[in-house]
Formats: structure tokens, sequence, C-alpha cells
């Protein structure tokens, strides 16, 4: 069969389509591979295309005591992403089952020796199995209806009739087509429905790549992929299943208290799965930005070791607030008015020793020029001369302390 052509565009959506449009469209949205997920055991990602090893347990006691209660079959993910299936040691079959082991039949739903041989549409049981002489019936009864199916459209030709397999004839009205401008949904109305439409098989299968497909293959074929939803991890959590169509809650963390101590080593970022499913997103208590990093609060920034931007960049000795920042500001005050106290102060006498600065504390040094004093013979008049700065008084330490007299001050000539 050929191809439909743009299984998108309106103008084919009435052509049918082959196994290779159906393997082609499927494989624009489905080649995200698949989640296998068990009683136990971790989930595992498959790629398609790869292969996924589906074994029966080599020994079922471990499955008795983990299987799911009341269930007779349990799953598990190996860490090599083998898929285990075993049998409960203890099987439920229900009031009305039975098993037969070697000459024993399964009795109760009649796998063998059934009485219900023909088809007759009456007395229908649901759940009863079938036999091969009632399928025979119905076989018949299809080779009867496929006489008057829809066909290829035929011809005549020199007295011979040609089937045109490039065509099929179906007697029904031109089918009306629209596409919804929001949603691209292509619906129909009118037009020949086709059942009873043989599967195409393995739809990635190249020889049945021209094999006309029906609706059971799409569905199936799309399930096969996409009915696997969403699984979300974090840091910290239990990993979440979310399916097609539901919704995911992202949020801010409320406290990152707890992130503090449970982030990844050496991160800022912490993310944690709740039991809800919802996603929460904090900082850590101690953010670690690098050498490189910075911080910007308003208009202070913190870059290279660096706090800038600070408001209090005046030192008035008012409004101080222990635990706050000084700025470079401030301490540029300070230490002036520092200096300029250094440079007026009187200060004791000192010495080095052993290059050791020693203090004085009987001398005190004030910082004026030494004066010359000399004394007129003749009017007994003293005149004095500055010459070199250093005065030196000596002090007694009392209390109060006081200066008592001056050991080298002045000159008499």
């Amino acid at each position: 069969m050929a191809s439909a052509g743009d299984y998108t565009n309106v103008d084919n959506a009435t052509k049918a389509v082959n196994a290779g449009d159906l393997n082609n469209a499927v494989l624009d949205v489905v080649d995200k591979g698949l989640t296998f997920t068990a009683n136990s055991g971790t989930a595992h990602k498959a790629t398609l295309g790869t292969s996924i090893s589906i074994k029966g347990a080599e020994d079922n006691s471990a499955f008795s005591t983990e299987s799911d209660q009341g269930k007779n079959i349990y799953t598990q993910v190996e860490t090599d992403g083998t898929i285990r299936i075993g049998l409960a040691n203890n099987l439920d079959l229900g009031a009305q089952g039975s098993i037969l082991v070697g000459s024993t039949s399964i009795v109760n739903g009649a796998v063998t020796g059934l009485s219900n041989t023909t088809w007759t549409g009456t007395n229908v049981q649901a759940d009863r199995a079938a036999t091969e002489g009632q399928l025979q019936q119905v076989s018949q009864a299809q080779i009867e209806t496929n006489n008057t199916a829809v066909k290829y459209a035929t011809s005549e030709q020199n007295g011979n009739t040609v089937v045109d397999y490039q065509n099929i004839v179906l007697a029904a009205p031109e089918a009306i087509v629209s596409k919804d401008a929001t949603t691209n949904k292509i619906s129909t109305t009118g037009g020949t429905t086709i059942s009873n439409l043989a599967s195409a098989g393995d739809y990635t299968n190249v020889d049945n790549a021209t094999k006309a497909v029906n609706a059971g293959d799409l569905n199936n074929a799309v399930l096969d992929v996409v009915d696997k939803g969403l699984t979300f991890t974090a840091n910290s959590g239990t990993a979440y299943k979310a399916t097609l169509g539901t919704s995911i809650s992202i949020k801010g963390a409320e406290d990152n208290s707890a992130f503090s101590t449970e982030s990844d080593q050496g991160k800022n970022i912490y993310t944690q799965v709740e039991t809800d499913g919802t996603i929460r997103i904090g900082l850590a208590n101690n953010l670690d930005l690098g050498v490189q990093g910075s911080i910007l609060v308003g208009s202070t920034s913190i870059v290279n070791g660096a706090v800038t931007g600070l408001s209090n960049t005046t030192w008035t000795g008012t409004n101080v607030q222990a635990d706050r920042a000084a700025t470079e500001g401030q301490l540029q005050q300070v230490s002036q008015a520092q200096i300029e106290t250094n440079n007026t102060a009187v200060k004791y006498a000192t010495s080095e020793q052993n290059g050791n600065t020693v203090v004085d504390y009987q001398n005190i040094v004030l910082a004026a020029p030494e004066a010359i004093v000399s004394k007129d013979a003749t009017t007994n008049k003293i005149s004095t001369q500055v010459v070199q700065p250093s005065v030196i008084w000596q002090v007694q330490v009392t209390t109060p302390m006081s200066i008592m007299r001056p050991k080298r001050s002045m000159r008499v000539i």
C-alpha cells in the first residue's frame, strides 16, 4: 500500500495509512525510550532499539514473601536491567480454579474436553474458552462475508478479471474533513469505516511496511511508549511518577534549614521530592559562590572578599549598632582624628633597647624647639633663643602626676 503522505495534512485525512506511515509518525514523538519498574528493584531506563531481558525467576523463594498481597505474579528489576518474573510459592486461583499437573487438566474453564463445540450466537458465556469447532464455524462465516466485502477495483481485460491493487472501491458518500485551529485535531464526517481489518503486526519490521494498520495497531503502538509518564527525582526524597496529563507542582522551599545539611556538597541549590509529588527548591543556608562569585542586595555587593555599597559611610559616634559592619569611610575619619591627636599629644619618652621600644614613664617629651637662654651681665635680664626641638621634663609619678623640674630644657650662656 502506498504512503498516505503527510498525516497532518487535512487533504490526506481519508487516505489509508501503511505501516511505514505509522512507523514514521510514531518515531516523530516516541524516540524517548522506556522506563521499566516492577514490584521491587530500581527503575531501569532502556532506549528504544536496545534489548530488555525478561526472564523467569530461577528461585521463587524470595518472591513469596515480597510479592504483592493476594497476587501470584511478582516482578523485579535487577541491577543490570533484567526483569525477573516469578510465581508466588502459594498460588491463589480463586474458589473455582484448579490446576492439573501431569495428566490433570485445568477444569472449570474447560481447556480440554470442552462440550461447547458449536456456535449458535446464543447461550454465550463471556469467560468460557471457545473451541476450535466454534472457531471453524466463525471462520466459515467470515469466508462467506469476505465474498461480499469491499475489494480492490477490478476490470475485464481480454476475458480476464484484472485486479487493480492500487485502488479500493468504497461505496460510500465522500467524507467531509475539518481541522481544529486550536488543537490541530482532524475530524471526519461521512466516508466509509473499514472494520475487521487485521493487524499489520510489528510496525517496526520492514517486511510489514506496506501493510494496512488498524486503529488497534496505532493505539497499541502509541501506548507502547507514551503511557509511561515522567519520573521526577531530586537531591532527596523518593522518585515520583507523574502520568501524562497531570500537573507537577514546583515550589520554593518555605524553610531552608533542612537543605543546609542534605544539600549536595559544594552546591547552593537543593531540591526535594515530597510525598505528594511537589518538588521543593531551596538555597543552602551557607552559600559558596567561589572566588569569582558575587552577591548583590540592593546597592550592597560582596565581590572578591570586599563588601561595598554600604550606606554608613560617616562616623558620628551616635546610633551605634555593635554588629553592623563599619566602612572604610568611617575608619578614615577615626584614623585622621587619631593622627591629629597623636600629633598634638604629650608623650612619655621612649628609647630603643635590644631592638625593643622602651617607654620611660619618668619623663615626658614635649615636641617644641630647644631654647638657648642668656643673661645680660649689666641688667641681669634673661633672654631666650629657640635652637632645636626636644624638651625633656623629668616627672614624678604621684596621684595625680605632676611635673617637678626641668631635667634638660635650657642652656644659659
